[in-house]
């Protein structure tokens, strides 16, 4: 499994009900690194483990070893792993080649207003493929409300899109772990402080972050 996020964590707990041996490869230092800290990455890497899923963190795969079928992936630090499935779950990056043939201003993705204008106000980009006060929701949520505001826009409408609160919960691997608002490694230089507590056998774990005595996200991993 190439990607340690949200779903290629799914995905792994899946095929592990068919007696399958599962391998996790994860470029990040920890699992899920777009909703969780170390702390709490490293408390599910050891779940996981325990559940017979082996993880291999700050890698990536350079290259993939077979002809007519696979039979192995070679790691960039030079080990190899040998498999018959290679399973891609690396989240998304934007196509931005007809916006850029366009003239259309983009960075990451293809920058749009409050309105989901684009520097093209006749033109509108919603989705993994537009970028909001440079950021950009690889979740379907965030798109709909999107979609919604630059349909209300066309039709004549003032609605303004201001961002989402993406909330994230995995509930396949036989422990919760909920991610929601601003604790991710996006938002690891923001001016936000937080506040954790741990039980005393480390399998529960909280944290709370805070932008002036307002809560901006929470991290829980355990019941």
């Amino acid at each position: 499994m190439l990607g340690g996020g949200l779903l290629g964590l799914e995905a792994a707990r899946g095929l592990q009900k068919y007696n399958t041996d599962i391998t996790i490869l994860e470029h990040a230092s920890h699992l899920m690194a777009q909703q969780l800290d170390d702390e709490a990455g490293s408390l599910l890497r050891k779940h996981l483990m325990s559940k017979n899923i082996q993880i291999v963190l700050g890698d990536s795969v350079k290259n993939v070893i077979g002809y007519d079928s696979i039979s192995g992936v070679e790691l960039r630090s030079g080990r190899t792993i040998d498999c018959d499935t290679l399973l891609i779950a690396t989240g998304i990056r934007p196509n931005l080649k007809l916006a850029r043939d366009a003239g259309i201003a983009v960075g990451r993705g293809i920058r749009v207003n409050d309105r989901m204008q684009t520097s093209d106000t006749d033109i509108f980009a919603v989705g993994e493929c537009a970028e909001h006060r440079d950021r950009i929701y690889g979740l379907v949520a965030p798109g709909l409300e999107q979609a919604s505001v630059a349909a209300h826009t066309i039709a004549g409408g003032t609605s303004r899109y201001v961002g989402s609160q993406a909330a994230t919960r995995l509930k396949v691997i036989g422990v919760s772990v909920i991610s929601a608002g601003r604790c991710g490694e996006r938002d690891a230089g923001s001016q936000l402080h937080n506040l954790t507590w741990r039980s005393a056998d480390s399998s529960r774990y909280r944290k709370l972050f805070l932008q002036r005595n307002r809560l901006r996200g929470v991290i829980a991993f355990g019941d």
